[in-house]
């Protein structure tokens, strides 16, 4: 009976974040709303777009580059 039990708990999807939005989504859905934003310059804009561009795969580092030189005030 424990045997079945266990078993019937390991049912399920393989991979457990399936049909879960990541953070790499929630970050670009973020990233997408600053864009459209007015209140920011184009500079910034176009520096967040190359960010980008330039970590595809991992948006929380463009997100985070980005942050990092509006705090110094190398970007707009």
């Amino acid at each position: 009976m424990v045997e079945i039990m266990a078993a019937g708990a390991m049912a399920g999807p393989a991979d457990p974040w399936a049909g879960k939005e990541t953070l790499a989504a929630q970050v670009l859905g973020i990233l997408r709303e600053v864009l459209d934003e007015p209140r920011l310059c184009e500079e910034s804009k176009d520096n967040l777009r190359r960010l980008l561009v330039l970590h595809k795969d991992h948006p929380e580092q463009a997100l985070y580059e980005h942050l990092s030189c509006i705090r110094s005030g190398r970007a707009g």
